[in-house]
């Protein structure tokens, strides 16, 4: 019996490669629901006045940590906040 491409059996460093590449993606997905919920938390800290000044409402930040930006932003946008005086 001969074997193709497609009916070779795999050996072990491909099945351990594959194993690899399944936990780096449950990694990656993990670290982008942890970060999604830092950024949900800071948002949520905000007051409604400074929500406004980034363009949102407390109703917006649950969508706003669903679309593609990085929380690190949010962290900045709570630095900002903590750095500047109250008259602003």
């Amino acid at each position: 019996m001969t074997y193709t491409s497609d009916t070779a059996p795999l050996n072990h460093k491909s099945v351990a490669a594959v194993i690899a590449e399944l936990i780096d993606a449950a990694n990656v997905a993990t670290h982008k629901v942890i970060e999604r919920r830092k950024a949900k938390a800071h948002l949520s800290k905000l007051s409604d006045r400074y929500l406004r000044d980034i363009g949102l409402t407390e109703h917006d930040v649950p969508g706003a940590t669903r679309m593609q930006l990085p929380s690190g932003g949010a962290l900045e946008l709570i630095d900002i906040r903590r750095s500047r005086s109250a008259n602003w």
